[in-house]
């Protein structure tokens, strides 16, 4: 456990700028000012413009959680094999006890995984780890650290089973006598960590997806509209004030569908009844119009048919049915939707060099200090 737990916290440290490329990559309509030509343009660009600090942003969350969950996966995983092989190599057992030792490792990295790419996003609202947390505990729920985790096991299942099968494969290979050797356990696990990326690109964009919560996303998913994206996790407003703010969905949609002698044509500048604790800035309420136009046509519905004067704030009369909020992207089957009316079968691939970059050596770092410490151990 405390192999697996070094293990763990080196390989994520290391190289977490460019996970951090990778999560920005893989957003399905990212901000112009974050639109990256590869992985090493992407990683000057967030320099040059966001600071040196920026690619390491949420780093520590990212630590916390990979301790505890490396320690309970490399321990499982090895306890699983030495039953279920019973001495000998089987590729078989190699992805069972793969498989078992994600759901403790996914159970335990899920939480850590939400803040991280919350952090890592573009214009992130959060100060930090800490802040992160408490935020989507108040608006969200705890249920908004565990959304993502089917499709974490969805992908992290294949993901292992191939990863560790192609480790041990590539052991009885090149170190079959099963002594500890650095430039073997590099290799294998360079080798197995870069085939089981590829491999799971197309379920990783998704995670991430589910993760990030980009609601405007979700909304152009079901209206087919090119809309502006919207800050991470904050589904309207433009400010944290504002995204903080209790009841801010609630109202910020109220106040958008209770505007009042307005030209209902996308682009003209609205006369809103403004209240307190709605958004502060004309143009989110001019994409909440949006977001709600769209709506009224895709139900064929005029748009100054709902924008009279009966007001929704707050109960203040019912909603039309043909016109709700937007909604959080909630599992597997709605993010594959999602993602491919946003960008067709190539968007499934999208930060597949980052995430391949990430990988390779990602296993390789894993797999050498793993094996380092259990051989310390073993010896001293």
């Amino acid at each position: 456990m405390i192999a697996g737990a070094m293990a763990g916290i080196m390989e994520h440290c290391v190289m977490y700028p460019v996970d951090c490329v990778k999560t920005r990559m893989q957003s399905l309509r990212p901000d112009p000012r974050a639109a990256y030509r590869n992985v090493f343009h992407a990683l000057l660009t967030i320099v040059r413009t966001e600071g040196i600090w920026r690619p390491v942003r949420g780093v520590n969350a990212m630590a916390t959680g990979a301790g505890p969950a490396h320690a309970l996966y490399f321990a499982c995983y090895e306890r699983i094999k030495a039953v279920l092989s019973e001495g000998r190599n089987s590729h078989l057992a190699n992805g069972v006890a793969g498989c078992v030792a994600t759901l403790l490792h996914d159970a335990t990295m899920n939480p850590a995984e939400v803040v991280k790419q919350r952090l890592q996003m573009y214009n992130s609202p959060y100060r930090g780890a800490v802040d992160c947390v408490a935020c989507v505990l108040r608006v969200e729920g705890l249920r908004a650290f565990y959304r993502s985790y089917p499709t974490q096991l969805a992908l992290n299942l294949p993901f292992q089973s191939l990863h560790f099968v192609t480790y041990e494969a590539s052991q009885e290979m090149m170190n079959d006598r099963r002594i500890y050797s650095p430039m073997t356990h590099m290799l294998s696990g360079g080798i197995a960590g870069g085939l089981a990326a590829a491999v799971t690109t197309p379920l990783d964009v998704c995670k991430t997806l589910l993760n990030t919560q980009e609601v405007a996303l979700a909304q152009m998913g079901g209206c087919g509209q090119d809309f502006p994206g919207t800050p991470l996790g904050m589904p309207f407003g433009n400010s944290r004030a504002d995204y903080l703010a209790p009841g801010t969905v609630k109202s910020a949609w109220g106040t958008a569908t209770s505007a009042t002698r307005t030209n209902p044509a996308i682009g003209a500048k609205p006369t809103l009844e403004m209240r307190a604790g709605t958004p502060k800035t004309g143009a989110t309420i001019l994409a909440l119009l949006q977001v709600y136009q769209a709506h009224c046509r895709q139900e064929s519905r005029p748009a100054s048919h709902a924008l009279g004067a009966t007001s929704f704030y707050s109960g203040g009369g019912k909603r039309p049915p043909h016109c709700h909020p937007p909604h959080y992207l909630k599992g597997l089957l709605m993010a594959f939707r999602t993602v491919y009316r946003l960008g067709g079968l190539t968007a499934f691939f999208r930060g597949v060099q980052a995430r391949i970059l990430y990988q390779v050596p990602s296993t390789a770092i894993s797999w050498s200090v793993y094996e380092f410490f259990k051989h310390s151990f073993a010896t001293h």
